[in-house]
């Protein structure tokens, strides 16, 4: 098993056998947003009374709580910390249907040039807040992108991931180096690392669904190109007779204040209707997908070799 050092790929080895509960050859990720569009700085309180949030918690949330439950699936919800205290009803509905909470960060916040010192005691104010709501430490950690970072696929620190490993979180939700889970290393010299889970802003709804947002307020629409993506990505992963599949992960992301309006719920009521059906599928929380893994590639599997690229950080001469 390999191991990755952030988003540097000059170790990889991608393993090519995987073993799925239940004899799927593939695994589904379901992540529902739980955040509103807010600015570098993170949500405020004003971003939670804008139309885009009340329609998230107040029409949208409760129809996509319904379409998972007509079709047995349990997703994962990253949570910021101010969402969970200032929406908590809502969040206690997500945690009654079984659904699991991970964290999203204190306000789902740009933390890239925050001093080590304050991203962790920020880190420490999100557990506490999941915790007291949920009853239980949140196993997973977000950092997933909003419509208007600079970059798709979201925004962690240098620090973030030392700092996850040293707070004891059994995985990061949101990893473009594959499309398995594989084991992040800040320092190969340490015996610390993280799993990480796989993602892609290709399969992420807000890049399809109003965006980019545009000067006097129009926007683009792609919802149906959004269900091409994720039908084929599904396809591509089980294969057929003819054509092995590559039976790894697809990582759907929805946010309800874009996927509650009727035309867009279809797309997802046809996407989440057809994996529900499919034998050859696995639907796994994000615990549960980080505690397979670990059980078919545990953390000491790793093997940590001579870098290719003599200026590769982190490398092992």
């Amino acid at each position: 098993m390999g191991w990755k050092a952030g988003y540097t790929f000059s170790d990889e080895r991608s393993p090519t056998q995987l073993r799925w509960p239940n004899h799927a050859v593939c695994a589904v990720s379901v992540v529902v947003d739980l955040s509103v569009p807010g600015g570098s700085d993170g949500i405020r309180p004003a971003d939670l009374e804008t139309t885009e949030a009340r329609y998230a918690f107040d029409v949208s949330l409760p129809r996509i709580l319904a379409l998972l439950e007509q079709n047995g699936i349990r997703a994962t919800f990253p949570v910021p910390a101010v969402i969970a205290q200032s929406e908590s009803l809502s969040v206690e509905r997500v945690i009654s249907r079984g659904h699991e909470i991970a964290a999203h960060g204190l306000r789902h916040e740009d933390v890239t040039a925050l001093a080590r010192p304050d991203e962790a005691a920020r880190m420490d104010q999100t557990i506490d807040a999941l915790s007291a709501l949920t009853g239980r430490r949140p196993a997973g950690w977000y950092s997933l992108a909003r419509q208007k970072d600079r970059f798709p696929g979201g925004s962690i620190s240098a620090n973030t991931i030392d700092l996850l490993m040293g707070k004891g979180f059994k995985y990061f939700g949101n990893s473009q180096a594959d499309d398995v889970p594989h084991y992040l290393v800040t320092d190969p010299r340490r015996p610390r690392k993280l799993l990480a889970l796989p993602y892609s802003y290709s399969c992420d709804d807000q890049f399809f669904v109003s965006f980019p947002p545009r000067p006097g307020g129009t926007n683009i629409e792609r919802i149906l190109t959004l269900e091409s993506i994720w039908n084929e990505e599904l396809e591509a992963m089980i294969g057929t007779e003819e054509r092995p599949g590559f039976n790894r992960v697809v990582t759907a992301v929805i946010h309800p204040y874009l996927n509650g309006w009727g035309h867009r719920l279809r797309v997802l009521e046809r996407f989440l209707r057809k994996i529900s059906r499919r034998k050859e599928v696995w639907v796994p929380t994000g615990s549960e997908l980080a505690s397979h893994w670990f059980s078919i590639n545990p953390p000491e599997s790793i093997e940590i070799r001579k870098s290719l690229w003599r200026d590769a950080p982190g490398k092992v001469d």
